[in-house]
């Protein structure tokens, strides 16, 4: 099995779903930091755009609801077309809530959103 080096990649083009917070945000920044070319979407524009302007040469965004099918693909399609093409697509979208407990019901709102 061959294992490839993210941070010393021969190209560098990569979608982040999710990127408004949480490992998305925090995998968008490391790989901007590596010389990425890093197409970041979400549902909140606000954060997004609030990303962007750390180092606004390396994000190309697009505000979508992931859940949209529809939406979704045509947004993704315009960002590899902005990208040049795509060598790494990352899907960090999602939500969820504490649940030191391990109380189902929390879990539940999860699964039903």
């Amino acid at each position: 099995m061959e294992f490839i080096n993210i941070l010393n990649p021969k190209k560098k083009r990569v979608i982040i779903i999710g990127a408004s917070s949480g490992i998305g945000k925090g995998l968008a920044k490391l790989l901007a930091e590596n010389d990425y070319k890093v197409g970041i979407t979400g549902r909140k524009a606000k954060l997004l755009e609030e990303l962007k302007k750390t180092n606004s040469n390396s994000f190309l965004i697009k505000t979508f609801e992931a859940t949209d099918t529809k939406t979704s693909i045509e947004k993704l399609e315009e960002l590899v077309v902005e990208l040049g093409g795509l060598d790494l697509l990352i899907l960090s979208s999602g939500t969820g809530y504490l649940n030191e407990t391990l109380d189902f019901e929390i879990e539940k709102k999860t699964i039903d959103f």
